[in-house]
């Protein structure tokens, strides 16, 4: 079964409260589009999570699950 990469939101959510806007203008983005990634409305690229993680200096890899793909 193959394994898929997931951005763990809930999480992201929590540790970027409070921070959103601070985020959203660095990486050159009104706050509401980044709000839409973060509540998964929108996708989100895996360079912007990096861009996200050198922002608030965290490890991406404590935002990341890897799953079994399921099949429906």
């Amino acid at each position: 079964m193959a394994k898929i990469i997931k951005i763990d939101k809930e999480k992201l959510r929590g540790v970027i409260w409070g921070k959103q806007k601070k985020v959203a203008v660095k990486m050159d983005m009104h706050p509401v589009s980044l709000s839409r990634k973060i509540n998964g409305t929108q996708p989100m690229s895996i360079e912007e999570l990096n861009t996200i993680m050198r922002i608030i200096d965290r490890d991406v890899s404590d935002f990341v699950v890897i799953e079994d793909e399921t099949k429906d």
